[in-house]
């Protein structure tokens, strides 16, 4: 599906919801919880909640750290995690619970393969993919929409996909990827890993003698891609210093604007706003607001108001750190 029509069905009552399925035959969806060890059962729209089987109303019952879970015709179907099986019980009683089956290892997702358990659609709108060049998605009205990767966009004729990477990356055409452009010919194939050759290593690739992530220049000299573009020369030649207007800095580093004079660098995150100028420009010292120190009490939360900060407090609570209970007017801190 396309992700669209988004609702929010079960808000109560809730503490590790894992393991979810639905019953095509009665339009009912079966959710177990690893924190509350129950198995509850709802119609389409979560109304008419009912707990089938729990450890509250039964001790006994063998429910520890529920998974997965599925649904056909009088059984329920879960692994635990715990227990480390996959266990079933009667789907609206919870009774006459059984062990399937016993496992070495922690048993991950269970699935009942049967025709009741995929209906058939009448017309499937991706079929052939839909006329998309990556992914086809259906969608509520019973039609399809194309989309794309993550870091590519749909185009104009809504079929076909357009990269959206960074400067800082290398564009997989063929399986639709962006990785940093340090990845290319580093002897990992890192575009298709189980083709003989990888758009990103090609036969041209030279010698790599770097470790695996770092970035080769000439001379054999190795560095790490935070050292790129840092405002220092790292390499003989100046090469970590070249294109770092059209750089992107990692996302733990601030950027420090260049203005075609002063080329542009990264400095890490922790030095901006730390009354030191680091940039050239000062950029990294500019529109700082003072730090959230506030101690909040009773779960409030510190916010910057005014450039000051400021306790925000729960609708029951008052008072500069929200120690006061407003029902009383006295503080319980």
């Amino acid at each position: 599906m396309d992700g669209s029509r988004t609702q929010t069905l079960i808000t109560e009552n809730l503490g590790w919801p894992n393991a979810l399925t639905i019953s095509y035959e009665t339009k009912e969806i079966w959710w177990a919880d690893a924190k509350e060890d129950y198995i509850a059962v709802a119609d389409l729209n979560g109304k008419n909640r009912k707990v089938v089987h729990s450890r509250s109303s039964n001790p006994t019952a063998n429910i520890h750290h529920i998974f997965s879970l599925t649904v056909f015709e009088n059984w329920i179907y879960w692994s635990d995690w715990e227990t480390k099986t996959v266990e079933k019980c009667d789907k609206y009683s919870g009774l006459n619970q059984t062990t399937v089956s016993k496992l070495i290892h922690r048993p991950m997702d269970v699935k009942v393969f049967h025709p009741f358990r995929q209906p058939k659609m009448e017309a499937n709108p991706c079929l052939n993919n839909g006329g998309c060049h990556n992914l086809c998605l259906l969608t509520p009205e019973g039609g399809k929409v194309c989309a794309c990767p993550e870091h590519f966009l749909l185009a104009e004729d809504g079929k076909s996909c357009k990269s959206n990477c960074t400067s800082s990356n290398f564009v997989c055409k063929k399986t639709f990827m962006c990785i940093p452009r340090w990845w290319v010919c580093d002897t990992q194939k890192d575009c298709e890993p189980n083709s003989e050759e990888s758009e990103d290593e090609p036969l041209s690739c030279p010698p790599f003698n770097c470790t695996p992530g770092h970035v080769q220049f000439e001379g054999g000299v190795c560095l790490h891609p935070t050292l790129l573009c840092d405002g220092k020369n790292n390499t003989k030649n100046g090469e970590d210093e070249k294109d770092c207007d059209d750089h992107t800095c990692f996302s733990s580093h601030f950027k420090c604007q260049g203005n075609g004079t002063v080329q542009s660098m990264c400095i890490p995150s922790h030095k901006r706003c730390d009354g030191t100028h680091d940039c050239i420009l000062r950029q990294d010292e500019e529109n700082c607001v003072p730090d959230c120190d506030l101690k909040c009490k009773a779960a409030g939360t510190c916010v910057i108001e005014g450039g000051e900060p400021k306790c925000k407090c729960h609708s029951l609570y008052e008072g500069a750190t929200c120690e006061i209970y407003r029902c009383s007017g006295v503080s319980l801190f």
